[in-house]
């Protein structure tokens, strides 16, 4: 069984980290590596040491009570009875244990506060004490910040992609715009592509700060058309349709998807309906005005996502686009009713590049501006006889 630090036997499944660790000790050997050291913790710490005919184990055990360094080992590789005797002060830890195991079969790696011990074929002299850095050193990376705009709107862009060129390393910025990430390079490149907008390539050049407006996609955005029968190109369709994105109601503080088309199509009508402006009063929706078949114009047909429904059930932030056709030739596609034309919603789909989390709430309450004051029964009283009185019937009350 393997040890670990001072006492105590390797946890199940440990042998696979083993192997990983022979499998290292290999590289070590072929390369000709005595030890491993990076520019972390084992490079700072100093051990001091002044121990005389000592077992190897009693070395491993005063080096940990003062630092922060674990030692792996296998019992079979290493000799923990071997008496040796060692004198160091503020050295490091590539140094101390060089000492250690000069003249022995014994090679270690370091990993920060790991020491992990193995052995080679031939014992280690001192022309093999060269360190080489097998590993490479990690490489600096640079943390780069910044915010993303729209261009026409000078809001900020959320879930938008940023890429380094070149590399797997990427991010998306927040519900504000913003974003941070770590670059491999100053003289790296960032890519930022977002659906609607126009993608971009930014080279970094040493900057840390790098705020980005990106533009709307005029082309992409008006390139095709939901209608009756599927999309078409807008260059290619005749007939008169409106197109709302989501871009063009997101902002607007409304309950329902009927708020928010007020004065965004022209010839959609929004009109008060039966119940006034009471709480949770629905509103009627006409295309091209009141007509001859009913007193109002007739509603339009409203269908989501291909399934007819109350546009009242739909939340304002689930919408894609809508689109509104006015002109008679929807009746062929939806017969008689789509007399007074035809509203299709389109809801939003799921999309790659992260997860975006909108929270909207509205609060209302109602209570009456003025309570009448009622009087007491006794003029209650009075006045009903009075008033019956005039009118020459009997008193309705009785003393």
């Amino acid at each position: 069984m393997g040890k670990l630090c001072n006492s105590g036997t390797f946890p199940k499944g440990f042998s696979k980290f083993l192997l990983v660790m022979k499998l290292t000790i290999v590289l070590l050997l072929l390369g000709t590596t005595f030890a491993f050291s990076t520019t972390t913790y084992s490079q700072n710490a100093k051990i001091s040491l002044s121990m005389q005919n000592v077992p190897v184990k009693e070395v491993f055990r005063a080096i940990e009570r003062q630092s922060e360094f674990v030692f792996f080992y296998q019992d079979q590789q290493l000799d923990l009875s071997r008496k040796t005797s060692i004198e160091v002060s503020e050295k490091d830890i590539t140094d101390v244990l060089q000492q250690l195991f000069l003249g022995t079969n014994n090679v270690f790696i370091i990993r920060d506060r790991q020491i992990v011990i193995g052995k080679s074929q031939k014992k280690i002299e001192h022309s093999d004490y060269a360190v080489q850095r097998v590993f490479k050193e990690p490489e600096q990376q640079l943390p780069v910040t910044g915010r993303i705009t729209d261009a026409s709107t000078g809001g900020s862009l959320p879930s938008v992609n940023i890429l380094v060129e070149g590399t797997t390393i990427g991010t998306t910025s927040d519900a504000d715009g913003k974003y941070s990430l770590n670059v491999p390079a100053v003289n790296s490149v960032l890519l930022f592509s977002f659906v609607g907008y126009v993608p971009q390539r930014i080279p970094l050049n040493s900057r840390t700060t790098l705020d980005v407006v990106m533009t709307p996609d005029i082309t992409e955005l008006q390139e095709v058309v939901t209608i009756g029968y599927g999309i078409q190109k807008k260059v290619n369709l005749s007939g008169a349709v409106d197109v709302i994105s989501s871009r063009e109601i997101e902002n607007r503080p409304v309950n329902n998807v009927v708020q928010a088309l007020q004065g965004l199509s022209p010839n959609l009508n929004v009109i008060v309906g039966n119940e006034g402006g009471e709480l949770g009063g629905k509103n009627l929706l006409n295309i091209r005005g009141i007509g001859s078949i009913s007193g109002s114009g007739g509603t339009p047909y409203i269908l989501v996502d291909g399934i007819e429904q109350d546009i009242y059930n739909i939340n304002p932030d689930d919408v894609e686009n809508i689109s509104i056709l006015k002109d008679a030739a929807a009746s062929a596609i939806y017969g008689a009713r789509a007399a007074f034309g035809v509203i299709l919603v389109t809801t939003k789909k799921g999309k790659s590049g992260g997860i975006t989390l909108n929270y909207s709430t509205n609060l209302s309450y109602a209570s009456p501006m003025h309570l009448p004051k009622p009087m007491n029964s006794i003029d209650f009283a009075e006045y009903m006889n009075l008033g019956a009185a005039n009118d020459g019937a009997a008193a309705v009350f009785q003393s």
